[in-house]
């Protein structure tokens, strides 16, 4: 254990310290410190006095050091325009309060040090943050990386940049007191910031439109501070917790077994309060057979092939070697010295294949368009993708330069895509769609719009908490149709539109094929493309590529199909409107639905014969594929829903004088 004394700080709110209390015991038993402090509202304090934790443990009302409702009022301030009338969430503030109080304890530790805990984390064995030598401490480091954080830490420290290839954010970090102390002087000193406090001018360095992305880390500030200023006050480790605790364990399950498995492989484990444990892994990592036989490192690895998205942990993050060079394929490629167009696109559509998240090969792909088709429209796609999947901070900023190079060069014709989505119930499927928007599709190229039918499930708070979502509440359930068209008018005008269901998953690249068809100039040289994507659900019109029996199937299917293409686009009379994309010149033209068609059903065959009628052609983009649970989006019994598919047949008869089943 470390000789030095200092105190713990866990910062938590009433309802997280109630969810963890299974981890209480080996917190306060592992943690490397002298007395934990729970710091929170007056209601946490009633909960640890009630639970009798004894000496080891205190409480610090967060009222002391910081007032919540000071940096409410900041942050309410700051994206006032965007609320538009509309009540600030108290989560979106949490975020950057519980920084603030960490960083705030300093102006009052008497210690040399103090040691922050998140309060979803429970060490799985002791440990100690001082190294053998007893005086130098620990920064520990994982492979993680978040460009925003990167972007503040900018601007409240001018000239920072990240400068270590790991992270410092590792769920805890021991605070040198004179160190942090230092950093919120130098901030406060920052003169091109509004405001005297450190955390008003954090808080008015982040545009109001990113204020919801989560954009500041006290961790990766601090660290990166240290790094700049004090060099040798610490040393680096590696530290590896399982950050997906919840998604494999019931934690109130978990046995000490358990705990010495996990040990073997991870310092700590975290049980994040939005995750629970999927069917595929219930009784999986807790399974004493398995535990036999394989480590809890070589069982997650493992798992972890299957992971299309999110966070994954990786070994070996740090090298020792801050100037260790290494292969950068980005610099090394030499634009236009390579002419096998042939060979090349091969070789991008085995590597894509291989590897749907390879960023460098989207790069590749972009030149590909670019000298090959002389179209930098697509090739501004495959860059701003590739920029937008890419986990090395080097080769983030170099494409990002790329891509500016490219605008000042060439009259770029690409608009970012609106997604116009119709709300009515089904909370928790509609939550996954717009989660699955955000994590595959750019926020440069993308707006959403919701427009909600009078939902009575809980979902419009939730939309109305989402700063990045254009909402329109209605009174009354309008249809997908006359919902659709009025989230259509409160669009950007200026960007191109898919009509999307709520019922859907946007899955990895989806989008991305789908703008790519948009501006591909083989079908139109006038940009009169309208694109649809093949899905799973026979319901849509367009026959399944594939059927699975579980979602988990269908989205590592959508990993394969979502890839380079000899000939992806089938040409066809009309495509389903759970997925439909106009460019802007196309539904200008057009106009939205025609609520002749009331709530739903043939309105898509409609738009989509307008759209012909104007020289548009409909396509459906084969490399495009997205979940679709199905009929999820009316709330109409299967008998209603047929009477209405029937009434509609007729009135598209009566208006086009033809059958759409026989086109």
């Amino acid at each position: 254990m470390d000789v030095k004394k200092y105190n713990a700080l866990v910062v938590v709110t009433p309802q997280d310290f109630e969810r963890t209390v299974f981890g209480r015991k080996r917190l306060l038993e592992n943690l490397p410190a002298n007395k934990v402090f729970f710091v929170g509202s007056k209601a946490l304090g009633e909960l640890v006095e009630k639970e009798g934790l004894g000496d080891k443990a205190g409480f610090i009302n967060e009222d002391d050091l910081i007032s919540f409702e000071e940096v409410y009022a900041i942050v309410e301030d700051i994206v006032k325009e965007i609320l538009a009338g509309r009540k600030l969430p108290r989560g979106i503030v949490g975020w950057y309060y519980q920084q603030f109080l960490k960083m705030e304890y300093a102006n009052r530790c008497e210690d040399e040090y103090y040691f922050m805990w998140d309060g979803d984390t429970v060490p799985c064995k002791g440990f100690s943050i001082f190294a053998d030598d007893g005086v130098t401490p620990f920064l520990d480091v994982k492979q993680e990386y978040h460009e925003e954080y990167f972007t503040t830490l900018s601007k409240i420290l001018p000239g920072a940049k990240k400068v270590i290839a790991p992270s410092f954010i590792s769920e805890h970090m021991l605070m040198k007191t004179d160190l942090m102390k230092k950093l919120i002087k130098t901030i406060e000193g920052n003169p091109e910031l509004p405001g005297t406090k450190f955390y008003e001018k954090i808080l008015r360095s982040i545009p109001a439109s990113k204020i919801q992305d989560a954009a500041f880390s006290e961790f990766e500030t601090y660290g990166t501070f240290v790094a700049i200023t004090n060099p040798n006050a610490y040393r680096l480790r590696e530290w590896h917790s399982f950050r997906l605790g919840a998604e494999f364990f019931h934690p109130e399950q978990m046995t000490d077994r358990d705990y010495k498995w996990l040990s073997e492989s991870f310092d700590a484990i975290s049980f994040e309060k939005n995750q629970t444990v999927r069917e595929d892994h219930d009784n999986l990592f807790n399974n004493p057979k398995y535990q036999e036989k394989l480590s809890a490192r070589q069982m997650l690895q493992i798992a972890q092939e299957e992971f299309t998205d999110g966070y994954k942990e990786e070994w070996n993050a740090f090298s020792g070697d801050a100037d260790k060079d290494r292969e950068n394929v980005l610099a090394a490629y030499e634009p236009g010295q390579n002419e096998d167009w042939e060979g090349m696109f091969a070789a991008l559509k085995k590597g894509l294949s291989d590897n749907i998240n390879n960023y460098e090969l989207y790069v590749l792909l972009g030149e590909y368009y670019l000298l090959k088709e002389d179209n930098p429209d697509k090739t501004f796609l495959c860059y701003e993708y590739a920029e937008f999947i890419c986990t090395d901070a080097n080769d983030k900023k170099q494409i990002g330069q790329m891509k500016e190079n490219l605008i000042s060069q060439y009259e770029i014709n690409v608009r970012p895509l609106s997604f116009v989505i119709v709300s009515w119930n089904n909370k928790d499927i509609m939550e996954d769609c717009i989660r699955s928007i955000r994590r595959t599709v750019p926020e440069s190229g993308r707006e959403i719009v919701v427009v909600d039918n009078a939902s009575t499930d809980g979902i419009t708070s939730w939309l109305e908490g989402q700063l990045d979502i254009k909402l329109i509440k209605n009174t009354e359930n309008l249809g997908f149709g006359a919902g659709s068209n009025i989230g259509l008018e409160k669009a950007n005008p200026e960007n191109d539109i898919i009509f999307l269901n709520n019922d859907t998953i946007v899955t990895p690249g989806s989008m991305f094929w789908i703008r790519m068809a948009l501006y591909d100039r083989t079908l139109s040289d006038e940009g009169k493309v309208v694109a649809g994507c093949c899905t799973n659900y026979e319901g849509s019109g367009q026959p399944p590529l594939k059927t699975f029996d579980t979602l988990k199937e269908y989205l590592l299917f959508a990993n394969e199909n979502n890839v380079l293409m000899d000939e992806p686009y089938e040409e066809r009379a009309w495509l389903s409107g759970f997925a439909l994309a106009f460019r802007r010149c196309v539904i200008d033209k057009t106009g939205g639905f025609d609520p002749i068609f009331g709530m739903g059903y043939f309105e898509d065959n409609d738009l989509c014969q307008r759209a012909k009628i104007e020289g548009a052609k409909p396509v459906m983009c084969r490399n495009s594929y997205i979940y679709h649970y199905g009929s999820k989006s009316f709330g109409l019994q299967y008998e209603k829903a047929q009477e209405l598919v029937m009434e509609n047949h007729r009135k598209f008869v009566a208006k086009w004088g033809f059958d759409p089943y026989s086109e």
